[in-house]
């Protein structure tokens, strides 16, 4: 994952991410799968933003207030870049 982050392949390495915290989520592992949404968000924020926003969106749905505040200020800072918003 890191890799593609380095060759700058945000959509590949964002995808990675996804489906590592899909694994992770499996697991039982929420606050592992919650942090590896962040990374992809943070992936697709470059390349994808409606990717981004729907990452952070389920990132939210772990019931991690603190974590909850950071993705919140995240989907606004995508919003005024971009000027969409569709969740």
């Amino acid at each position: 994952m890191f890799c593609l982050q380095m060759a700058k392949k945000w959509t590949s390495a964002g995808a990675a991410f996804c489906k590592a915290a899909d694994i992770r989520m499996q697991l039982q592992n929420k606050h592992e799968s919650a942090s590896n949404l962040i990374d992809a968000a943070g992936c697709f924020k470059k390349a994808d933003p409606q990717q981004a926003v729907s990452c952070y969106n389920r990132v939210c749905t772990t019931n991690k207030l603190e974590l909850f505040k950071i993705n919140y200020k995240m989907l606004w800072q995508i919003f005024f870049v971009t000027k969409e918003f569709v969740l």
